[in-house]
């Protein structure tokens, strides 16, 4: 959710945030916000990110992101969505804002969008951990979802996978699968010799059912193997991988090879706002490397199938 924020908002926001941007227009801010060509590393994008959540300063303002994030995806053609936010994340340096400020301001956010939707959208949410947050506010996040257990379908680590025990986090994902939510883990996403076995541990230690982006894994036939029989998705990002150089090229990507493998796999937008592209590009990028229409049909059953929430008609 924090990388789907429209530049215009960020120009609206920024005197109630503080931010005094010199009269910047959406435009001439662009450069500072949107991450459009590939970047060094995965860090150096994740830099990059402070620049907006500057901006995510009160409770209106994240009412007003939720609110957008939903009506942008409808927009786009979306009917089922999962959001997902990371709180130790929005509430850093953010002296009006605290966990459930920010839950229940996103909630109200969903609520006014669904209302002017006339209910046509299914929205999920999904809390964020990161490996390279403090253990005490991870903590918080998992109590955070347990407190309000009704409005949330996932769980979710991210952060950079280099340098992080997946065990440190082990109690906390058994406390929210017992809370009967949705497992998905940032994995096998960073060009590393260990990525593949990072997603394998993810699903055997933390019990991931999904894995985010998981590109990796088709440097090791064994894990691409594992994925397979655990019937494991993988949530691929296409422009997020070229931008943050989980892959060197477009053809590089294995996207079409691992669906057409019998790998499920799903296609995302991951930071829609601040990769500056929506859904309907990763599908155009998609057919440009040859996905054809059953491709897309299976695409969406798998993620229809794996999706954490209890779909309605």
């Amino acid at each position: 959710m924090e990388g789907a924020v429209r530049l215009q908002t960020l120009v609206d926001v920024a005197q109630e945030a503080g931010i005094d941007l010199k009269g910047a227009s959406a435009q001439s801010i662009r450069s500072e916000a949107v991450i459009d060509r590939p970047m060094n590393d995965l860090h150096e994008v994740l830099t990059k990110f402070w620049f907006v959540q500057k901006f995510i300063a009160t409770p209106q303002i994240v009412e007003r992101i939720a609110m957008e994030n939903v009506l942008d995806a409808f927009h786009d053609g979306i009917r089922i969505l999962e959001l997902r936010y990371s709180p130790g994340y929005m509430v850093a340096g953010h002296p009006k804002l605290n966990f459930v400020k920010i839950h229940e301001a996103i909630v109200k956010g969903i609520k006014k969008a669904k209302d002017q939707l006339e209910n046509k959208i299914q929205v999920g949410l999904i809390a964020i951990i990161s490996r390279d947050q403090p253990f005490a506010e991870a903590k918080s996040t998992a109590e955070l979802v347990e407190t309000y257990r009704s409005d949330f379908v996932g769980f979710d680590l991210a952060g950079p996978e280099v340098g992080y025990e997946l065990k440190t986090f082990e109690p906390l994902f058994n406390q929210v699968r017992s809370l009967d939510l949705g497992i998905t883990v940032h994995a096998g996403e960073a060009p590393r010799p260990e990525a593949p076995l990072i997603v394998k541990e993810a699903i055997d230690r933390l019990g991931a059912t999904r894995i985010g982006h998981g590109v990796q894994i088709r440097h090791s036939k064994e894990v691409m193997n594992y994925v397979r029989e655990k019937n494991v998705t993988l949530e691929f990002c296409p422009t997020s991988n070229l931008i943050t150089r989980a892959v060197d090229s477009e053809q590089d990507h294995p996207l079409i090879a691992f669906l057409r493998s019998g790998l499920r796999v799903t296609l995302n937008s991951d930071d829609p706002h601040q990769f500056g592209i929506d859904l309907t590009h990763e599908y155009e990028l998609a057919k440009k490397w040859g996905a054809t229409e059953a491709d897309f049909k299976l695409l969406n059953d798998h993620a229809r199938s794996a999706s954490f929430m209890k779909l309605t008609k």
